[in-house]
Order: C-alpha cells, then sequence, then structure tokens
C-alpha cells in the first residue's frame, strides 16, 4: 500500500516534465523527416514554422481561383440536392481555358502554394498541405488521402516566369502564372506520402474541372469513373433521362467484396455522363444530378434526371399526383391469370380500341394499380402452361416491386428471370438469365418550358426552329397547350432472343416428334 502511494506521488509530480520532454523530441524528429506524429499540434517546430509562414505572405499565399471556393463532389456528399446559391455557376470554357493543365485528362490545377524559404524546414507534404492549407486539409488523414489519389503535384524548385508564358489577373489573385503541370513539365511530379518538401516547392491540387471523351461533365469529381456506359437519350439544361443498364444500383451496394467503396452507381455516374447546365440558367443549379426516380437493380429503362432546384420539385410534384405516364415491358412466365377486370381504352398512337387488364390489390397497406395488356405469345417447353407471354405494363402506382409482385402474386406468372417472387412456380432456365424488366417509354410535361417564363422561350425558340427534337406539344382538357417530353426506346437483344429461342426449340422438338411418330 506504501509503494502505491508513493508511486501515484512521484508520477503527479513528473508526467508534465516528461510530456515536455517527449514533445520537444517528436518536434525535433519531426521536422528532419525521421519519425511522423499523429498530429503535429503535439510538436513545438512546426508551430514555430507556422509564425514564420505568417510573417512571409508574399512567399506562400496560395494562387486560389475563384472556382476554389465550391466543395468538390466526393463520396462524402449529400444525396445530390446541393445548390450552387450567390449567384455562383459553373465555369465556362474561358474561366477553364485561364487555369494550368494536370497531369491528368480532364483535370486543372485549382490551388497552388509555394512552401516558404525558412532555415532547416524541410517537411513532409503532408505536413506542409496542413500548415498551408489548413481550410481543406485539416488534419494529415485529409491530406494522406489526396495525396494517394493523385490530387496533389509537386513541382520541385520556384516557377520562373519568362516573357513567353501567359498571364492573368483575378480580383483574389492578380498575376498568376499559366503554366502547364503536365507530363511534359519534368521538375513537376506526382505527390506521394512521405515526400520530402524544401523551401522553394509549388504545391499544387488538381481537380476534375469537366471534360471527359471529349465531352463536358461536371467539374469537381474526386473520384474515378465508373466502368460502365449510361447513354443519354435526352439531354437540356434543366433535366436529362438516360438508359439505365441491367444489374447496375441507383445508391446502394456502396460496400464492395474487397470492403472498399463501391462506385458503380447510377449516382456516382451522372455527373460523368451529363453537361452541367449554362451559365445564367433559371431555378437554382444543383452541384449534382440527381435522379427523381429510382428502378429496381435488375431493370433496365428509362431513368428521369433533375439538374436545377426547381426542376426536381416539378418532376416530383409530377410523379406524385400520376402525372407521368411510364410503359414497362416484360416476359411473364406462362399466361396472366385471375385478372379479370378489363378496361376499354384508345390509344392515342392509332386511335383504336385496345382492351387492357387492370390489377388492383393493395401492396404494403397501400393501394396499388397496374395495367397491362398482352402483346406476344410463344410456345415453349421451359415456360409455366408451355407458353412464355411479352406483355406491356402501365403501373398507376409506384410501389415498391409493384409489377413483380402483382404479376407473381394476382396473376399468378411471375416475370421471367425473377428469383425473389418466383418461387417454384419459376422454370429452372430462366433463373440465372436476369430479370426481364424493362422501361422502354416515359412522357411527362417538361418542368421548366410550361411555366411563364419558360413559354416565352419555347415560343422564341419554336419561331427560330431551335425547339428540341423529343418534345412535342399536346392538349390537355382545358385546351390549353403543354409541352411534353417523349422518349422511347428499343427493347434489348435478349428480351426477342428468349422469345424466338423458345419458339424455335419448340417447334423444332415438335417436328422431330412428329417425324419419329410417322416413322
Amino acid at each position: 500500500m506504501r509503494q502505491a502511494i508513493y508511486f501515484v506521488v512521484i508520477w503527479t509530480f513528473s508526467w508534465p516534465f516528461a510530456a515536455a520532454f517527449v514533445g520537444s523530441t517528436c518536434g525535433k524528429y519531426f521536422v528532419q523527416g525521421k519519425s511522423k506524429p499523429t498530429s503535429y499540434h503535439h510538436s513545438t517546430t512546426p508551430a514555430l514554422w507556422c509564425n514564420r509562414v505568417a510573417t512571409r505572405e508574399e512567399s506562400c499565399t496560395p494562387a486560389s481561383y475563384w472556382i476554389a471556393h465550391l466543395e468538390p463532389i466526393s463520396d462524402s456528399s449529400d444525396s445530390g440536392n446541393i445548390l450552387l446559391g450567390n449567384g455562383i455557376d459553373f465555369p465556362s470554357e474561358d474561366d477553364l481555358a485561364q487555369l494550368p493543365n494536370g497531369q491528368k485528362g480532364g483535370y486543372k490545377v485549382i490551388r497552388q502554394f509555394q512552401v516558404p524559404i525558412v532555415d532547416n524546414s524541410n517537411m513532409t507534404l503532408q505536413s506542409a498541405l496542413v500548415l498551408l492549407d489548413p481550410e481543406n486539409y485539416p488534419s494529415l488523414t485529409r491530406a494522406r488521402k489526396a495525396c494517394r489519389k493523385g490530387d496533389v503535384l509537386l513541382h520541385r524548385g520556384p516557377i520562373n516566369i519568362s516573357s513567353d508564358e501567359k498571364r492573368t489577373s483575378t480580383p483574389e489573385s492578380p498575376n498568376i502564372t499559366i503554366q502547364s503541370f503536365g507530363s511534359t513539365n519534368q521538375k513537376c511530379q506526382r505527390g506521394r506520402v512521405g515526400d520530402v518538401v524544401f523551401p522553394g516547392d509549388v504545391i499544387a491540387i488538381q481537380g476534375m474541372m469537366g471534360s471527359f471523351k471529349k465531352k463536358r461533365c461536371y467539374p469537381f469529381i474526386q473520384y474515378s469513373r465508373p466502368r460502365f456506359a449510361l447513354p443519354v437519350l435526352f439531354e437540356d439544361d434543366y433535366m436529362a433521362i438516360v438508359d439505365k443498364p441491367a444489374g447496375i444500383s441507383m445508391y446502394g451496394q456502396r460496400q464492395s467484396k474487397s470492403g472498399s467503396l463501391s462506385r458503380r452507381t447510377i449516382r456516382d455516374m451522372l455527373p460523368y455522363c451529363l453537361t452541367p447546365p449554362k451559365r445564367g440558367t433559371p431555378g437554382q443549379i444543383l452541384k449534382r444530378p440527381m435522379a427523381v426516380h429510382r428502378l429496381d437493380t435488375p431493370t433496365s429503362g428509362l431513368l428521369v434526371v433533375a439538374k436545377t432546384k426547381d426542376a426536381m420539385d416539378s418532376l416530383y410534384e409530377q410523379f406524385q399526383q400520376r402525372i407521368v405516364t411510364k410503359t414497362y415491358t416484360a416476359i411473364v412466365n406462362g399466361i396472366p391469370s385471375n385478372c379479370d377486370d378489363k378496361l376499354d381504352l384508345i390509344t392515342p398512337e392509332n386511335d383504336r380500341h385496345v382492351n387492357w387488364n387492370i390489377v388492383d390489390y393493395p401492396l404494403g397497406g397501400k393501394y396499388a394499380i397496374t395495367k397491362w395488356r398482352i402483346l406476344r405469345s410463344v410456345r415453349s417447353l421451359n415456360a409455366k402452361d408451355g407458353t412464355l407471354t411479352m406483355v406491356e405494363v402501365q403501373p398507376r402506382t409506384g410501389r415498391y416491386h409493384q409489377i413483380r409482385r402483382h404479376m407473381a402474386w394476382v396473376c399468378r406468372r411471375p416475370l421471367a428471370g425473377d428469383d425473389l417472387y418466383a418461387g417454384a412456380l419459376q422454370a429452372s432456365k430462366f433463373r440465372r438469365n436476369g430479370l426481364y424488366l424493362c422501361s422502354n417509354g416515359i412522357a411527362l410535361d417538361h418542368p421548366y418550358y410550361n411555366t411563364q417564363k419558360g413559354r416565352q422561350i419555347w415560343d422564341e425558340m419554336k419561331k427560330s426552329n431551335r425547339n428540341p427534337m423529343i418534345m412535342n406539344s399536346s392538349s390537355s382538357a382545358s385546351d390549353e397547350s403543354i409541352i411534353r417530353v417523349t422518349v422511347k426506346k428499343e427493347l434489348p437483344k435478349r428480351f426477342g432472343k428468349l422469345m424466338d429461342g423458345e419458339e424455335s426449340w419448340e417447334k423444332w422438338c415438335r417436328t422431330k416428334n412428329e417425324l419419329s411418330v410417322s416413322t
């Protein structure tokens, strides 16, 4: 007991001196690059280095361009409803021409810092980033991540200004040297974790500034492009309609099999395949495009995307009020039954009566209505009832898995390739070929050209024959002209191959049996 009391007393009076000794030792080795403390606040020399930096503002002031004030699009960004407020727009071609080129295609240098000339102040690259740019790199971890992503460039020695180099002047940073930091510059290299910076070196931060496959895309993207194609079928400054491939999720599956973040999503691909709105576009430009509805991961087809806040609100309201007309095409395993409700409508395409089947069955405690009709039926040896049916579906409501659950639970004939709701009703051959469901048609009101200001612009475009080719004008019940966007796409080839293949195989087997019986 007496020994424990002695230990507590000695430790109480001796720990401040021990902490001071360890701090000064870490600071000494930290400057020489022999040790990497977890935080630069534990060392005394980096603080002294900061004071010296503050006294040399002319040598360490960053060349921050006006676009550097916009936060980049990263994995930690919100779902998309981020506005470019305060009158800030995306950079134009002239603005991009004033930025130095980076080492990657489409990348520009958005900030650069010169290491101040201080005696015996050699530091690691990540430590210099924390001290020179604490707003964007508040910790060593953030600086290391930027180096590993390839966003940091290191130019050995100062930038020599010659008469041949261009200069530009901005209110915030006059006389900025426009010099390429690309592969042609032999003094410039990619900054790596642990690189030692010397007085006079220039640290540059490069960012994606909106150039992919010779097409403008959204700037400030801090992740690599997802490796899949996303065709754009319609696009203007307010909205877009893309063709989502099957097997690609909308937002989920953030963790891959290896444990790292998975960027194989529609949300991450939209900034690469769409063009940002032009400068001065009304409606509060979104920082990144945002999908206004969802499609299941195994479902392919048309997806509506908003580019402005007003367009997003208008499209949301149209989906809630059932103004949007969505058309799906599916292949059903068998002939749908237990759907006796009929609806006789006149289709606007050919003005003839078409018999539609109505499924009115609540899902999840909410009413759900699905309208469908048969397009084609073929005989199949693998399908239920010996028949494979292609149907056209128009859901009146948007419940979770509405088409799949109505066909499987009410009509008792699930979709081909549906492993979730088919159960024992699914043929074994269709379980490994994917879900045969595609959104191949959509019609909606344009979110901007139906407003008062938008109608004036539309009339001017119509007089000059510059109106978009996919839009058409229709009449509502009040005989007022409404600008509608109607997009249709062809079905994937695997739909026709499945129907033709099953029909050919059934005919071949039937012919073979007839020949064997006759002989």
